[in-house]
Formats: structure tokens, C-alpha cells, sequence
């Protein structure tokens, strides 16, 4: 009350409170609007996201977004359609939006409510402030600097930023659409204007207060202002001295300077006079001064100076004459009519629109607004639309619709009777469409558990026999290994003895070459056997591989790759020496071939010495030879050397023919080697290719599944959520037609209820009338037996006195206390 007290309500500013509440209405709008983005789609890709909103049967097309959507915390969801690509769904309070609501637009759609709250709350504050202007302190500088006007109007400029952010990322989202500002954004621009017309009002109001003030300051110092000094005196000894000071000017106001010069004696009379009073006088202007200057500073002018002269004083009387406002300019009772009227405008407008907006907002509020206020059903339908239960049965007929929409078109499908109106009374004999639960986890069964654990231990089974048939064949590999090495250094070695010998006969050792062919031959035996348990060992260590693959419980351990690949090694390894072991062979073979050519030579040039000198023994030694025998011998030799020369020149002749033999020869052996080597290298690497191929197949076996998975946990969360929209459109069809028999039921009640309670407060009044009466008639008869008993104690204390007494002046008691009780009662 203190406060209000001092609230000076000619500094209320109704146009700015005016200007105000419409920026108010404009943020709240702006709040409730669902149009802050719209989006326009066009035909061809309306036509190509038909199937996608037929496969999510209760999303809506996104055509626009606004501050509605996101009141409460963004909910967001995602799926692959049935051609792969990415959806991002968005689920608010009424809808479920596609492609079109990411993260990002959430946070900023956040931002931007967070804006418009600020400056509703703002634009709040300052309406209060107009119409209840603030006495002094930090409240009044807010509402003279117009602080809060600015912050809207930089509010307004940021949502206008953030908004177009939001359009800029929406339209990346959706390249395909046209997508524009809707009515929220200029609806926070109106308000920023608004704001913008409230500061324009607010500092013009200030400076024609201003104006006030100064017109105000200047006519309390002019002459005629004085005199109202008077009545506002509160001490006595204050009055004379300002009376008096009055009178002086009074007096001396024929003193100016044309009577000065027209009268020199005249002044100099009144001068005299005045001299008289001077001590007088000087007493009262220095009290006037202080007087004036304690009234200066408190209506807040300027200081003017500390000493005041007749003359001064004079002209600022003059001054003040002539520059005392009009009766205009004092704010008449039509101007305050019209600021009482726009005031209540104002007041009625905010007011009907707030109403309005919780009514949007509230629909219960907005049936007790219809069934309170008469004819404002109409008033609501023509600004809001229908109402809910007006349009009940309309809801019953879309809400069967959309179930028979939902539900799958098949033929072998059994479509669901519709649903039969039931009475209230009998609840019991409602028919339920009953659907079974989805769950989508993985059931626990106890039987995969055992059959887990069997599965292990064949997989623990399978590992050791494999671990025990790799290390096997290794080792078998091994020895065979070292055994063909042994073979290739001994056919080497006996190659190399046998060349000796052939081109140094005087040192021939045939003894050392025997032995080292039957040393080689020994070790090719032990060659052939090793090599055949090798392939035995591969061949078992295949077999348990196969067996491996061929279980279902085993099929699946990596150990059979690593298993498969050391076989294909170990078998390309005895492969290879083989191939080492026939080359060392045919070095050999070539070897003895031209140690045959050189013992046939020898055999024939020792037949044809013996044909020529058959009783001379060419291998004895220390014999010589007779002149004929010489000579038969030089003849021979001439005839060999023709002979050679011959065979050299036809061997020159055929040399092209012989070279081409033997190229032939060569590329044949080559030919079958390669052959040969070709074959076990595509073996080689059609086992390689094999084992890859597993490889593949186990890496991405895993990946496979979780695919398969994931595309079967989709499916069933489409189902359940198909099953789920089927159930959710029920519910609300039950709901609707329970609320309305609950809503008949309580207005039924409502009404008994009510009629029982009036009965009941005509009762209680009733009692209360009685209770009442019985209260005073239980008065008056308390006063009754008080005076009758004061009236029986006066008496025997009158006959008796007071018993205790001995004698006659003891047995007197004083009557004084028993006649006041009289007299109260």
C-alpha cells in the first residue's frame, strides 16, 4: 500500500501499454503458431513418397513447422525404406513428421521458444510499467531509456537469424521442396514493431513530461504562484514571512526603470522608506532564499544563484507572467476520458485474447467458457473452428476409416466386422478385437543352451584331432623333405663321378662310381617311401578337414582354414621336390648317355685295331711295335682321319637338321615339363581359390547374419508398430465414445449432486436459523438464573452476613461486592 501510495498515475503511457500487450498478443501467437516453416512440395516427388507414407501409415506430409511441434522434448526415430535409403522421423505432441525435423532444427526451434518467451515476458513487464509507472530507482531508468523496447527489438532481429538458419537447413534436408517463412516469423517481427512503436511512444511521453515539469518550475517562481505557498505552510512562523515578502513585491512592482527616470524624487522618497525597514527586510530575504532554494531542489530544477536582487526578483515575476501556461495545456477531463477508455480497450482486448488463446490451448477451459458465458459458443466456433464434441460422431467415422485404411489389403485375410454401438448399461457384452503381443526379443530357451554346449565340445574335439593330424603331417613332410634332399645330393654326386671317370680314364674308379649308384638308388627308395607316408598323412589331415566341414556344429570353426591352407603347403612343398628330385634325374641320364656314346667308341676303334693288327695286344704295355705294324697302323690312321673328314663334312650338312631335331626334342621336354608344372600350380591355386572363397565366406558370415538380423528386427518392429497403430486407433474410437457416456454420466451426477447439496444448505440454513434463536433464548436464560442466584446471595448475605462471626459486628458482611454483581447482570 506504501508503494501504491506513491505511484503517480498522470505518468501512465496508454498508448505504450497499448502497443505493448499487442506485441504480448503477437509473441503468444507467434508461441502457438505451427507455421514458422513451410514447405511445398512438388508433384513428382509427392508422387514418389506415396509408397513410403503408405508403408508408414501414420506419418503426415510435412508442410509445415513451428514452435507447437517442439513444447515438449524432441523424439526422433529412423528406418530404411524397402530401396535402402535413410528416413529421419520426428514424433511431436499431435504428429510424426519425415525428412524434414533433424537434431539441429530441434535445438534451434528451441532457441527460438526460448526467444519469444523472453519477449513476452518482457513485453509483460513493460505493459505493467506503463500503466503502473514505477516511483523512482532502477525501474524507473528501465522504462525512461525504453531498455526493455530495445531488447525485443534485438530479440526480434535474432529470431529472424535463427529463423532463417532453420530454413537454410530444412532446405537441405529437403533439396527437392520449396521452403519458405511462414506466419510465426512475421508474426515476431510485428512484435519487434510493436516494441519499436511502444519506445517511439514511451521517450515522446517522456519528454512532454519533461515539458510539464519545466512549465510547472517556472510558474512556481513567478508572483502570482507565491501567493499558493501560503496554503501549503504548515508552521506558523513560515506564513508571515512570505506574506510580507509578497507585499514587498507588490509594493515595489511600480519600481522600474521608466518610473526611475520619469520620477528621480519619487524613487528617492521610496527609497527612504525602505531604508527604514532595512533590517527588517534583509531578515526576510535571507529566509526567503533559503526557503526558495529548499523548494528547488526538491522539485528538481536547476540551481539558480545564491543571492537575489530587487530587480532580479522582478524580472523573473515578469517573465513568469508572461510565460504562464495556458488553461489548454493542463490536462482537461476529456483527455483523461480518453485515456480511461483506451485503458479499458486495452484491458477488455487483452483479456478477450487471452481467454481465447487458453481456450485454444485448454479445450476443458474452453467448455466451462461456453457453459459460463452465454453465447460465446459462437464466438469460439468463429474464431477457433469446432470443437471437439461437437464433432465427436464426425471422429468415430474417420477413426473406423483409418482402421480399415490400415489394416493390410489381402485377399485370405478376414476383415474385421464393424463395430456395433453398445449400450452404457451393459459393459460387459462389449466385443474386443484381441491381438496378440509382438515381442521382439530373442526367447531364452533352455534347449539352446544345451545345444551350445554340445556344439562346444565337438568344436574342442574337431581342434585336437586337427592339431594332432597337422602335427603328423608336418612331421611326415619333414623326413620327406630331408630324404629327397639326401637323393638330389647323392644322383649329384654320382654324376659327378661318373664325368670324372669318363674324361679321365688313366684315373677311372668304377668301384666308387657302383657305389655311389647303389647309395643313390638306396636313398631314392627311402625317398619314394618317406614321400608316400607324407601323402598319407596329407590325405588323413583332408579327411578329418572334410569330415569338419560336412558336421553343422563344426562347419563354422576358423581352425579349418588354417587346416586347409597347411595341407595345400605341405602338399605343394613334396610337389616341388619332386620336381627338383627328376631334374637331378635327367641331368644324370644325359650324363651316362655320353658315357655310352664313349665306351661304343672305344669298343669300335678297339675291333677295328684288332682287324688290322690281330696278333698285337693294344692294352699291353712296354711292347714295341715292328716297322710293318707301324706302317699298317699309319695307313690305318690316314684313312680314319679321311674318313672323320668326311663324316665331319656330312655332319656339318645335316648340322641345321640335327639342331632342329634336337630343338624339337628340347621344346617337347620342355613342353611335357611345363605341362606337368602347370597342372600342379592350377591344382595349387584352385586349392588357394578354395580356401579364399572360405575365408570370405567366414569373415562375412557374421556380418550376413547381423544383416539378416537387422533386417528381421525391422520387419517386426513395422508389424508391431503396424499392430500398434491398429490398437492406438481402437483405443482412441473406445475412448471417444467412453468419454462422452462419462461426460453424460457426471452431468447426470452433477446435477443430483447439485439438487442434493441446495437441500442440504436449505437444511444447514434452517439449522443455523435455529441454533441462532436457541443461542439467545439459552442467553437470556443464563442471565436469568445469574440474577436469580446474585438475587439469592444479596438475600442471604442480607439475613445472615456472614456466619463465621462471633458477634454482632462480625456477623456483619459488606453488600457492595454482591450489588456490583447485581448490576452487571
Amino acid at each position: 500500500m506504501k508503494w501504491w501510495s506513491k505511484v503517480d498515475f498522470s505518468e501512465s503511457n496508454f498508448y505504450g501499454a497499448f502497443f505493448h500487450i499487442l506485441s504480448l498478443s503477437m509473441a503468444v501467437c507467434a508461441l502457438l503458431s505451427s507455421e514458422w516453416i513451410l514447405i511445398e512440395e512438388p508433384v513428382s516427388n509427392a508422387t514418389a513418397n506415396t509408397e513410403l507414407f503408405f508403408d508408414v501409415s501414420h506419418s503426415e506430409h510435412c508442410t509445415n513447422i513451428g514452435c507447437r511441434d517442439f513444447w515438449r522434448p524432441a523424439r526422433f526415430g529412423g528406418f530404411l525404406d524397402r530401396k535402402g535409403r535413410t528416413h529421419i522421423a520426428f514424433h511431436s505432441n499431435e504428429r510424426v513428421l519425415l525428412d524434414c525435423v533433424t537434431p539441429m532444427v530441434a535445438n534451434l526451434f528451441y532457441v527460438l521458444i526460448a526467444f519469444c518467451f523472453v519477449i513476452t515476458l518482457t513485453s509483460l513487464l513493460s505493459f505493467i510499467m506503463n500503466l503502473l509507472p514505477p516511483p523512482n530507482g532502477f525501474l524507473q531508468w528501465l522504462r525512461r531509456n525504453t531498455i526493455f523496447e530495445m531488447c525485443n527489438m534485438l530479440l526480434t532481429l535474432c529470431v529472424c537469424v535463427v529463423a532463417l538458419i532453420v530454413q537454410c537447413e530444412v532446405a537441405r534436408v529437403r533439396p527437392n521442396c520449396d521452403v519458405s517463412l511462414g506466419g510465426g516469423v512475421f508474426m515476431v517481427c510485428l512484435a519487434g514493431m510493436m516494441s519499436f512503436f511502444a519506445a517511439t511512444s514511451t521517450l515522446r511521453h517522456s519528454t512532454k513530461m519533461s515539458r510539464l515539469r519545466r512549465i510547472d518550475n517556472q510558474r512556481l517562481l513567478c508572483a502570482r504562484s507565491l501567493r499558493s505557498w501560503r496554503d501549503s505552510a504548515r508552521r506558523s512562523d513560515d506564513v508571515l514571512p512570505i506574506v510580507d515578502f509578497e507585499r514587498y513585491l507588490d509594493s515595489s512592482s511600480f519600481s522600474d526603470p521608466g518610473l526611475i527616470q520619469s520620477n528621480p524624487k519619487e524613487y528617492a522618497k521610496v527609497s527612504k522608506n525602505m531604508g527604514a525597514e532595512n533590517m527588517q527586510t534583509s531578515v526576510i530575504r535571507f529566509f526567503w532564499k533559503i526557503c526558495l532554494d529548499l523548494s528547488m531542489l526538491r522539485i528538481g530544477a536547476v540551481r539558480f544563484q545564491n543571492r537575489f536582487s530587487i530587480s532580479g526578483l522582478k524580472s523573473v515575476r515578469m517573465h513568469g507572467t508572461q510565460s504562464t501556461p495556458t488553461s489548454g495545456s493542463i490536462p482537461s477531463k476529456s483527455s483523461r476520458l480518453k485515456r480511461k477508455v483506451l485503458f479499458t480497450i486495452g484491458a477488455f482486448v487483452s483479456v478477450t485474447g487471452g481467454v481465447v488463446a487458453y481456450a485454444y490451448v485448454d479445450p476443458s477451459f474452453r467448455r466451462k467458457v461456453e457453459k459460463a458465458v452465454p453465447h460465446s459458443r459462437s464466438i469460439f466456433e468463429a474464431i477457433l473452428g469446432s470443437s471437439s464434441f461437437s464433432i465427436a460422431k464426425q471422429q468415430i467415422a474417420d477413426a473406423r476409416d483409418q482402421i480399415i485404411s490400415v489394416l493390410p489389403k489381402k485377399k485370405h485375410e478376414e476383415v474385421l466386422p464393424p463395430l456395433t454401438k453398445i449400450p452404457f448399461s451393459e459393459p460387459k457384452e462389449r466385443s474386443l478385437v484381441h491381438v496378440d503381443p509382438v515381442d521382439i526379443k530373442m526367447p531364452h530357451d533352455p534347449a539352446a543352451n544345451f545345444q551350445n554346449s554340445q556344439d562346444m565340445s565337438k568344436n574342442e574335439e574337431l581342434e585336437s584331432s586337427l592339431l594332432s593330424a597337422i602335427h603328423s603331417a608336418e612331421t611326415q613332410v619333414r623326413i620327406a623333405t630331408k630324404a629327397k634332399f639326401e637323393t638330389i645330393e647323392a644322383i649329384n654326386e654320382h654324376t659327378r663321378l661318373v664325368k670324372l671317370t669318363v674324361d679321365e680314364p688313366q684315373k677311372a674308379d668304377w668301384e666308387k662310381v657302383t657305389s655311389a649308384l647303389q647309395h643313390a638308388e638306396s636313398l631314392a627308395h627311402r625317398d619314394r617311401v618317406a614321400e608316400v607316408e607324407g601323402r598319407n598323412s596329407i590325405h588323413s589331415l583332408r579327411k578329418v578337414i572334410a569330415q569338419g566341414k560336412d558336421n553343422l556344429s563344426t562347419s563354422r570353426n576358423p581352425l579349418l582354414l588354417n587346416a586347409t591352407e597347411t595341407a595345400n603347403k605341405l602338399s605343394h612343398e613334396l610337389d616341388e621336390l619332386d620336381g627338383l628330385v627328376s631334374k637331378a634325374r635327367q641331368e644324370s641320364a644325359i650324363l651316362n648317355q655320353y658315357k655310352d656314346l664313349i665306351e661304343r667308341s672305344r669298343n669300335q676303334f678297339a675291333l677295328e685295331m684288332k682287324s688290322i693288327l690281330p696278333n698285337v695286344d693294344i692294352n699291353a704295355k712296354a711292347k714295341k711295335l715292328t716297322e710293318e705294324e707301324l706302317n699298317a697302323l699309319i695307313a690305318h690312321a690316314h684313312l680314319k682321319v679321311d674318313h672323320l673328314r668326311r663324316q665331319l663334312s656330312e655332319q656339318q650338312v645335316r648340322e641345321e637338321q640335327n639342331i632342329a631335331r634336337a630343338i624339337a626334342d628340347q621344346r617337347e621336354a620342355d613342353e611335357r615339363i611345363a605341362a606337368e608344372r602347370m597342372a600342379l600350380e592350377l591344382e595349387d591355386l584352385k586349392r588357394q581359390l578354395d580356401v579364399e572363397i572360405e575365408k570370405a565366406v567366414m569373415e562375412n558370415r557374421s556380418s550376413w547374419e547381423i544383416e539378416m538380423e537387422e533386417q528381421l528386427r525391422r520387419t517386426t518392429a513395422a508389424h508391431s508398430e503396424h499392430l500398434e497403430q491398429v490398437i492406438r486407433t481402437q483405443r482412441q474410437l473406445f475412448e471417444i465414445e467412453h468419454s462422452q457416456k462419462v461426460e453424460e454420466a457426471i452431468k447426470l451426477e452433477r446435477d443430483i449432486h447439485s439438487r442434493q447439496v441446495g437441500a442440504a444448505l436449505s437444511r444447514l440454513e434452517g439449522i443455523e436459523y435455529a441454533l441462532n434463536n436457541r443461542v439467545a433464548l439459552d442467553s437470556e436464560n443464563r442471565r436469568a438464573k445469574q440474577f436469580w442466584i446474585a438475587c439469592h446471595n444479596l438475600i442471604e448475605s442480607i439475613k445472615y452476613g456472614n456466619k463465621a462471626g462471633d458477634d454482632l459486628e462480625k456477623r456483619r458482611f459488606p453488600l457492595e461486592k454482591s450489588l456490583s454483581l447485581l448490576k452487571q447482570v
